[in-house]
């Protein structure tokens, strides 16, 4: 859809996305229209949930080497640990967090990220991952200022460690153990 709408014209994809609080925040197929390019970086669209577990989009080029591991999926943690530091050390939870790697190409994968914020409100960010060349370590941006590093425990279980630059008040560090979700 966005290299159709860069190129002048509209398309249709199916997508994976966090369907809202009133429907249980579940992730769904979404079938997806983008038609309206509003500057370099934002152009509208709209969709609608098809229902059902998602299914997610294929790759979009999938060229993938054997030294890199396919990445494509649902990838959900099991725990994790949030920290807030500022004068103290405070540590809390770090709810529920789903990563939908839905592109790869060769050694770059991309998707979106959704977890819960301590208020209980949903986040979605998209985030782009670069593997290093051992193929087991990725280094991972998605908002300025914002970085993960992640290391492939095995072909399913996937170790993140991530930092934030917070506000004037704190600084947030963390961790999770994500393990692909071979349901989804």
């Amino acid at each position: 859809m966005n290299d159709a709408v860069r190129n002048g014209g509209d398309g249709f994809g199916r997508i994976a996305y966090i369907n809202p609080p009133t429907r249980g925040r579940t992730l769904e197929s979404k079938l997806a229209y983008g038609g309206v390019q509003v500057d370099e970086d934002w152009w509208l669209g709209s969709g609608i949930y098809t229902g059902g577990s998602a299914d997610l989009p294929a790759a979009a080029n999938p060229t993938i080497r054997a030294d890199y591991p396919a990445m494509v999926g649902v990838w959900r943690a099991d725990d994790g640990t949030v920290y807030f530091l500022n004068d103290t050390i405070d540590k809390m939870p770090a709810g529920e967090n789903r990563w939908v790697v839905t592109a790869q190409d060769d050694r770059v994968i991309s998707g979106f990220k959704i977890f819960s914020l301590p208020d209980g409100t949903v986040e979605n960010q998209t985030f782009v991952g670069i593997f290093n060349p051992d193929g087991e370590t990725i280094s991972f941006i998605d908002r300025p200022g914002e970085w993960a590093t992640g290391s492939l425990a095995d072909q399913n279980t996937l170790f993140i460690a991530w930092t934030n630059p917070g506000d004037d008040t704190a600084t947030m560090a963390g961790s999770l153990i994500l393990h692909r979700d071979i349901t989804a």
